[in-house]
C-alpha cells in the first residue's frame, strides 16, 4: 500500500516523459567513505546513494538521497519507493545506522516564480519542495529541488549497510516487516543523543510488541468463574458483589504490560533473558520516578544497553515473522 504523496496534485496520473522517484532520508552518523556516491543495485535498477546537498563527500553528510527514474507512471514510481524505504528501514536496522525515513513532507521549500526571479530556475524548469521522504515527479529533468547543508562527524560503516541491503533487496513483500512500530521506534532510538529519549523509546518498542498478547480462552474462561463465585458469595450486599464482580472483568480485560513482554520473550526463544528485561526494567522505572539517581555514565550505559535489547527483540521477531535477517545482523546483535 503505498503513502500519499504530498507534492502530488493527484494520486496517480500517467504522463509521456514517465515517472521518477525520490528518497531522501537523515541520519545522526555519515557513512565512512569519501567518496560523493555509493551504486546499488535493487530490483535491476541502478540507483546511487548521494550526499544531500551533492556538494559534499559522503563521510560529512546528515541527509542522504536516492532517485530512480523510468517508471510508467506514478503509482509503480510509488511502489518502488515504498519498498526502497522499507529496504533501507530494515537495512538500516540491521546495520546499526539509525535513519529517520521521515513522512514525506517539505523541510525546505521556496516560491517558484521568486526562484525565477532570483534566476534560481529557468523559464522551462519547475520547483519541488524538499521532501523528507518520499515524492515522485515527471521523469523529464525539469524538477529542481532546494537544498541545505548539515554536516557530522561520526560514521557508520558502509560495507554493513551495503550487505544488508544486498541481502533483502532479494526478498519480497518488506513493507509488512518495515511497518512494524519497533523498526521505526528503534531507528529513531538509534539517532538520539539523549539517554532518556533512547530509553523511552527502546521499552515503547518492545512493549508494542506485547500489547498485541490476549488471554487464551481458559484464561477468559477461569475469570469470567472467578467473577461468578464473587456473585455467589454471601459477603456484602448485593450491589457490592456485583461491583466486585464487573471490576474482575473489567480490571482484567487485556493482560498486563510485563505479561505481554514476557509471553513475546518466550515465543521468540529468548525465555533465558527475561530476568534481563525484569533488570533493565526496573532501572528504567527507577529513572522516570525518580528513585533511582544515575550518574550521566550510568544512564548513558542503562540506554545502550535498553536499545541493543529492544533491537535484539525487534529483529528476531521480524525473523518469526518470515524475514531472511541479513548476515551482518550478527555482528551487531545476539541470536
Amino acid at each position: 500500500m503505498s503513502r500519499s504523496n504530498p507534492n502530488s496534485t493527484s494520486p496517480v496520473k500517467k504522463d509521456e516523459t514517465g515517472y521518477r522517484v525520490r528518497l531522501r532520508f537523515r541520519a545522526t552518523k555519515a557513512l565512512g567513505i569519501a567518496d560523493s556516491q555509493i551504486p546499488i543495485t535493487i530490483d535491476r535498477r541502478n540507483l546511487e546513494i548521494r550526499p544531500d546537498p551533492r556538494d559534499q563527500p559522503l563521510n560529512k553528510a546528515k541527509w542522504f538521497v536516492l532517485s530512480a527514474g523510468g517508471f510508467r507512471d506514478e503509482l509503480e514510481a510509488l511502489q518502488f519507493g515504498e519498498r526502497l524505504r522499507s529496504i533501507f528501514q530494515i537495512a538500516s536496522l540491521c546495520s546499526h545506522w539509525g535513519i529517520d525515513v521521515g513522512n514525506d513532507t517539505a523541510t525546505s521549500w521556496i516560491d517558484e516564480e521568486y526562484a525565477r526571479e532570483l534566476g534560481l530556475i529557468e523559464p522551462h524548469q519547475r520547483i519541488a519542495g524538499n521532501i523528507h521522504g518520499l515524492m515522485t515527479f515527471p521523469d523529464d529533468d525539469r524538477t529542481r529541488v532546494p537544498h541545505s547543508e548539515i554536516t557530522l562527524s561520526v560514521q557508520s560503516n558502509v560495507e554493513h549497510l551495503l550487505s544488508a541491503i544486498e541481502s533483502l533487496a532479494t526478498q519480497a513483500d518488506l513493507e509488512k516487516y518495515a511497518a512494524q512500530r519497533g523498526v521505526t521506534l528503534l531507528n529513531h532510538a538509534i539517532m538520539q543523543s539523549e539517554p532518556l529519549t533512547r530509553i523511552v523509546l527502546a521499552f515503547s518498542a518492545v512493549e508494542n510488541l506485547g500489547q498485541a498478547e490476549t488471554w487464551s480462552s481458559e484464561q477468559t474462561q477461569m475469570l469470567k468463574q472467578a467473577a461468578d463465585a464473587v456473585q455467589a458469595l454471601t459477603t456484602g450486599s448485593p450491589e457490592e458483589r456485583r461491583e466486585v464482580s464487573d471490576a474482575i472483568i473489567r480490571g482484567t480485560h487485556r493482560i498486563g504490560l510485563r505479561q505481554g513482554v514476557i509471553r513475546v520473550l518466550r515465543e521468540l526463544g529468548f525465555a533465558d533473558r527475561i530476568r534481563e528485561w525484569d533488570n533493565l526494567y526496573r532501572l528504567r522505572s527507577g529513572v522516570i520516578h525518580g528513585t533511582a539517581k544515575l550518574d550521566d555514565g550510568q544512564l548513558n550505559e542503562l540506554a545502550g544497553k535498553s536499545v541493543k535489547f529492544a533491537m535484539e527483540v525487534t529483529i528476531r521477531r521480524l525473523q518469526h515473522m518470515g524475514l531472511n535477517i541479513p548476515e551482518v545482523a550478527k555482528t551487531h546483535f545476539s541470536f
